[in-house]
């Protein structure tokens, strides 16, 4: 059994650059193995179902107004000074409104990893970005390193 029960997720969509965690999530399936779950949402919500007897969660989302489209940043457990974001509907929590509630619950796990990805264009029926698309491979090799290194 490993060392730790890893609940890795792409968070996204299928608007434009807002994609980007599915398309992590994508590349890590066949790479990630018996390191970790791998899952899509569509909602930082959705996270809360998939909790029990996760103790690390990573999770990859988009972000805007941090810097230059492509730019990225891993953030460390404890999170801290992470964009926020706003929900886009009523009904939506956002990632920090989402993990606050399952701290709340006592099913956040010990240890959260994000890895944020800033994009341009989010707009419905639109590919990803060359510039977001680009630093994919990147994010995935630092999320298999991160993620892998506790388990050699």
């Amino acid at each position: 059994m490993p060392a730790h029960t890893t609940l890795f997720v792409g968070l996204g969509s299928s608007h434009g650059d807002d994609r980007v965690g599915w398309l992590v999530a994508d590349a890590l399936v066949p790479r990630l193995g018996e390191h970790a779950i791998v899952r899509q949402a569509a909602a930082p919500l959705d996270i809360l179902n998939w909790l029990d007897g996760i103790d690390r969660l990573a999770i990859c989302d988009a972000c805007q107004g941090t810097g230059p489209a492509g730019s990225w940043r891993r953030w460390p457990s404890p999170l801290q000074d992470f964009p926020a974001g706003r929900a886009r509907h009523s009904h939506d929590l956002g990632l920090a409104a989402s993990l606050q509630l399952a701290a709340r619950l006592s099913t956040l796990p010990a240890e959260i990893l994000l890895w944020a990805v800033e994009i341009g264009q989010a707009s419905p029926n639109q590919t990803a970005s060359a510039e977001v698309t680009a630093v994919v491979p990147a994010v995935v090799d630092d999320v298999l390193q991160v993620l892998t290194c506790q388990h050699a």
